[in-house]
């Protein structure tokens, strides 16, 4: 990396001199502050700058040392340095900003700020990154690197407890990746090293001397290769207090932690909670959505959900399919574009009721994207928020459409011959009840003819049941042939039918179509077969034609002949 430009000394003088914030260069050959501010003379309590350049920095920590040798070397970009002038830590950040001293030598460009207030900054900056949703691992690898930069001489990790009581490591960027292979799936317990501890016991543990200590016995010849002396750690815990994982900070020396030491473990065991716990429960609702998409997606119905603007929020896979297209593409389109604006404005007042808190349910028929008109059962139920209003409702669609088809078999057979499809005797009774009705109303005629076929019983007593019943299907066609559209032609059982005339002006015409219907039975025959056997007339008519103005008696024996 090619050397950094010095910057001259009567620059810095300028720039910095009545800054707030406390600054200063520090000589690292001579281990001493070559140059300070008034802020930095307060920080470090000093009165003057000959008073603080007399002040000796040779016991400062190996790794701190090392960290600015590497920065002076053009190997690190900056070094972090905690600070206790008043017994109060600070926060000290050193940077590649060389300063010609002098004599050849070169100084360092520091800042500094309190400690608590660089904390309460990161604890802002891993909170932010929780709230919007940032991968857990990515939280913790920064939460751990926010530690280590607070307090350089630490190497911290983070480890998540499973349902076994194992423990995995979730960060530990500045560990040796040799070690925590090693102690990956560490079971928890009453002596597993610092972390398995605190796991078991839910409280902080703190090993000032890793090979002395007996919670090590089991784990200490993983450690201390890798130059790990002590090591403090706190349980991660849930609001309800379950213990979620550990938090730690290795040192390299033997030594017990300090009072900003602890406040930094509890300020990261704080934010891991938090950000643990929303992504758990991220993931259980990730999980329960998808078990919800797949309960949804197997309901024989169609399923959507639309906001108040009438825009589709959700849709199962059975209503997108239905529709033609993926339901992500459904997602924030109005529904009059998807439906068509004919079929919308059939809906818009049911629509409307929905979105006034009302459950409404009804059938419409609708062409789907497989151009296959269908009868749908629909049911709109209102969604109502924690405030009870209205924020959009859920739309579910059956598809009615065998059912009806059913349904409408089961009318017509119920009200129809099975064998001859033409009206039984109760759908007789009921036009006739109407032909009555409008009779009257209007002063018009009508007439009924009951008609059986003589010497039937010979026909299916000789040629059988299945012969018959060409016979009586054949009869049935042949009626019908004769008459007019608004005339009605019934089977009323066996061998007997009744023809309802309408709007008949005298009995002639009512003989004449008695006649007719006679000798449409009289051609010949309608079974080959059964020539030899239907020589003789088989239709016996029996007529009777009223006026509009019947009295009761004669209405009530009609219906009953009927």
């Amino acid at each position: 990396m090619p050397p950094h430009p010095l910057l001259p000394w009567h620059s810095l003088t300028a720039a910095y001199a009545w800054l707030p914030a406390a600054v200063w260069v520090f000589d690292l050959e001579g281990m001493r502050i070559a140059w300070a501010n008034p802020a930095a003379l307060a920080l470090w309590r000093a009165q003057t700058l000959e008073e603080l350049a007399a002040r000796d920095f040779s016991d400062l920590p190996r790794t701190t040392v090392e960290r600015m040798q590497e920065l002076t070397a053009g190997e690190a970009a900056t070094v972090n340095w905690t600070l206790w002038p008043r017994g109060v830590p600070v926060a000290a950040r050193l940077t590649r900003t060389p300063i010609a001293l002098g004599d050849g030598r070169r100084g360092l460009l520091a800042h500094a700020s309190p400690l608590a207030d660089q904390r309460a900054l990161a604890e802002k900056r891993l909170l932010e990154m929780v709230s919007t949703g940032e991968p857990l691992a990515r939280v913790l690898e920064v939460l751990v690197r926010e530690i280590e930069a607070l307090s350089p001489e630490l190497l911290c990790s983070v480890l998540l407890l499973d349902d076994q009581l194992r423990l995995h490591c979730a960060a530990a960027p500045t560990l040796p990746p040799e070690y925590n292979a090693k102690i990956e799936g560490i079971q928890a317990g009453p002596t597993a090293g610092s972390c398995g501890t605190a796991a078991w016991r839910g409280e902080l543990v703190i090993v000032s001397d890793i090979a002395a200590d007996p919670l090590w016995a089991d784990y200490r010849d993983a450690a201390l290769p890798y130059g790990l002396r002590a090591c403090w750690s706190i349980p991660i815990k849930s609001a309800a207090g379950e213990v979620l994982g550990t938090f730690a900070a290795y040192y390299r020396e033997p030594r017990e932690p300090s009072m900003a030491h602890l406040e930094l473990l509890e300020s990261a065991r704080h934010i891991a909670g938090i950000a643990i716990e929303r992504a758990r429960g991220q993931a259980a609702m990730e999980k329960h959505r998808g078990e919800l998409q797949t309960a949804m997606d197997s309901l024989p119905a169609m399923i959507c959900y639309a906001d108040t603007t009438m825009r589709f929020v959700y849709a199962n896979q059975r209503y997108a399919d239905w529709l033609g297209c993926r339901r992500e593409a459904l997602r924030g389109r109005h529904i009059r574009d998807i439906v068509g604006e004919d079929t919308f404005t059939m809906m818009l007042p049911y629509l409307q009721q929905a979105l006034a808190g009302h459950a409404v349910r009804y059938e419409r028929r609708q062409r789907g994207n497989d151009g296959v008109l269908r009868d749908f059962d629909v049911h709109y139920v209102p969604h109502r928020d924690a405030a009870g209003a209205v924020c959009g409702y859920f739309v579910m669609l059956t598809d009615v459409t065998e059912r009806k088809k059913d349904e409408e078999m089961l009318h017509f057979l119920a009200n129809h011959d099975q064998l001859t499809s033409l009206p039984n005797r109760n759908l007789f009774g009921e036009h006739l009840a109407v032909a009555v009705t409008q009779a009257e109303r209007n002063g018009e005629r009508l007439a009924a003819l009951f008609i059986d076929l003589d010497r039937f019983k010979n026909v299916n007593d000789s040629l059988g049941h299945e012969s018959g019943d060409l016979l009586l299907q054949q009869v049935a066609r042949r009626f019908r042939a004769c008459l007019r559209e608004s005339d009605i032609v019934a089977r009323l059982g066996g061998d007997e039918y009744t023809v309802l005339l309408r709007s008949v002006h005298d009995s002639q015409e009512v003989a004449v179509c008695a006649q007719k219907l006679r000798r449409a039975s009289e051609r010949p025959q309608i079974l080959r077969i059964l020539r030899a056997c239907l020589r003789r007339p088989l239709v016996a008519g029996r007529c009777g034609g009223c006026r509009g103005s019947l009295d009761r008696r004669r209405r009530a024996c009609l219906r009953e002949r009927a």
